[in-house]
């Protein structure tokens, strides 16, 4: 199953993705405090550039990033981790305290 937003999020604290995938697109940025945490069968699609806190993720799925991300307070990573660079051959990343424990498919540059 899949929730997409497709509208400026608001609510502030963790969201949970246990299981489906959670895709923003559209204007759906997500607050900026968040903290996205993807349980081992859910995904997370970054559909639209945003700012978010931090993302703990546990997925044998995956948090796939169609759209750069900067995460100011950790990204703790013991899932897939895809970039996805598109047409423009260019995804970003910015992270803040974070690590990297998992499969990690990189279809743009590294640097």
């Amino acid at each position: 199953s899949k929730l997409q937003l497709t509208e400026a999020q608001q609510f502030t604290g963790d969201l949970v993705v246990n299981g489906g995938t959670l895709e923003t697109s559209a204007r759906a940025t997500l607050n900026d405090s968040v903290h996205v945490v993807v349980g081992s069968e859910g995904s997370f699609v970054v559909g639209v550039e945003d700012t978010i806190r931090k993302v703990t993720n546990n997925g044998k799925n995956s948090v796939v990033l169609n759209a750069d991300l900067t995460v100011t307070n950790g990204f703790v990573n013991n899932g897939r981790l895809i970039a996805d660079a598109g047409i423009n051959n260019t995804r970003t990343l910015q992270l803040q305290d974070s690590w990297f424990n998992g499969l990690k498919r990189w279809t743009a540059s590294d640097y």
